[in-house]
């Protein structure tokens, strides 16, 4: 995956000056000189197995190129269909919606995760998720999905990783994903 298309929208004036660690499998061991959404983005990447099973250092100095806004489909993770998302508790429903489309990458890394196997696999999952007073998902299920297991966890363990801003009470959200080959 191209790292442009795995950096969600940070806010335009996102650079990439960061060192990170990987693994002899290819998988981020480290972050440095990232935080929030950056650190989650670069985090996610999977890189080339080192052919002598070594540790990397990789060093990236790199501005995105601003991208047009994309056609609205919806919430994240490649639009939305059916009911909308349902929120109960004392945070507007936009506020959370600017932090999961933040997070649209992550979702996108699950799913062409699954299409290497899978590359005709499409469809559908709602996601139940709790933001505790902290800001922080205390909890995240499945409520649908008709992508399999692998899929549901990698996208409920991003869930997870979100944080959004303290309230005063717990929040519960129902949120559904849909998602197509391009």
């Amino acid at each position: 995956m191209a790292l442009q298309d795995s950096v969600p929208a940070c806010g335009d004036d996102a650079v990439l000056a960061h060192r990170i660690v990987v693994d002899p499998d290819g998988a981020v061991a480290g972050v440095a000189g990232a935080e929030g959404c950056m650190a989650d983005a670069l985090a996610a990447l999977s890189l080339p197995p080192a052919d002598d099973g070594s540790y990397s250092v990789v060093d990236l100095a790199w501005k995105p190129e601003p991208r047009p806004e994309p056609a609205p489909r919806g919430g994240g993770g490649g639009g939305r269909r059916g009911s909308p998302p349902s929120v109960s508790g004392p945070m507007d429903r936009g506020v959370i919606q600017k932090v999961v489309q933040r997070n649209a990458g992550q979702f996108r890394y699950c799913y062409e995760k699954q299409l290497q196997d899978h590359p005709t696999l499409q469809g559908s999952m709602r996601v139940r998720f709790v933001i505790g007073t902290d800001g922080t998902v205390t909890s995240a299920s499945l409520q649908a999905n008709d992508l399999g297991s692998e899929m549901g966890s990698c996208v409920t363990s991003r869930f997870q990783r979100m944080v959004f801003p303290q309230t005063s009470s717990s929040v519960t959200v129902d949120w559904p994903l849909v998602f197509r080959p391009k």
